[in-house]
């Protein structure tokens, strides 16, 4: 009889570990894989594009889809568990363009970025459909967008091909909201290309949107705070950037 309740004792412990790794894995596992457009910028090339007329020392830039990515960092915290997990999300469906004069000190302005929240993806479909239908509701907002204009890069002359470090204060909206939202940024430009990225901290409930609910069985909570973050190449461009 004893022998049968231990039996029955380390089936149940066994079930319950095999059931908590499993929720885990939901939680934090998975290895994000970066979804792009399969014919990025045939909209563009399929009929002439309107042509970008600027003052002298200024040029138009559009963002590379093949080579730009935005992603966050969000921090989970499942009942039971001793530290916090990192879970990362990314996509490539990020467009958008800006202008840059370098005259006579290094600006951007007239910038606009694009991203698909519903391509983000985290290596785990059960989260990432919660975190795309539970938080950002893209039926509803399936887009975020960034805009900034008239933000300093450095003071003085620009030094083609020199690395720049610099704050790009903008407005983001997510969620049907708007906040601003600055970015540590670094950047170079090299010819006719301009490569960067840059981080910046939010908060979900500045923007309105509700704690992903992972899983049922398992209580999980999620800080508040997020990081985003974006990597780009923009290639210089004749063509009229997106409003």
């Amino acid at each position: 009889m004893l022998r049968r309740v231990l039996i029955g004792v380390s089936a149940c412990v066994l079930v319950a570990v095999v059931g908590t790794l499993g929720i885990l894995h939901v939680v934090f596992g998975g290895t994000p894989r970066v979804h792009r457009p399969s014919n990025p910028g045939a909209s563009i090339t399929a009929t002439p594009c309107a042509p970008l007329t600027l003052p002298a020392g200024e040029r138009g830039f559009a963002l590379e889809e093949q080579h730009s990515t935005a992603s966050y960092e969000a921090h989970f915290l499942a009942a039971g568990a001793s530290a916090p997990g990192t879970v990362d999300g990314v996509t490539g469906f990020v467009t958008g363009g800006f202008i840059v004069s370098l005259d006579p000190n290094p600006t951007i302005r007239s910038l606009l970025v694009r991203v698909d929240l519903r391509t983000l993806d985290s290596g785990s479909a059960d989260r990432d459909d919660h975190v795309r239908n539970d938080t950002f509701e893209v039926s509803a907002y399936p887009f975020a967008t960034y805009v900034a204009d008239q933000s300093p890069v450095a003071a003085g002359t620009y030094v083609e091909g020199q690395s720049v470090r610099f704050l790009l204060s903008g407005a983001l909206t997510l969620h049907g909201v708007a906040r601003p939202v600055t970015f540590a940024m670094t950047a170079t430009l090299q010819a006719e290309t301009l490569t960067g990225s840059g981080t910046a901290h939010i908060h979900i409930t500045d923007f309105g949107m509700k704690q992903p609910q992972i899983t049922s069985v398992v209580p999980v909570t999620i800080a508040d705070d997020i990081v985003l973050s974006i990597a780009f190449v923009a290639h210089s461009t004749t063509c009229a950037l997106p409003q």
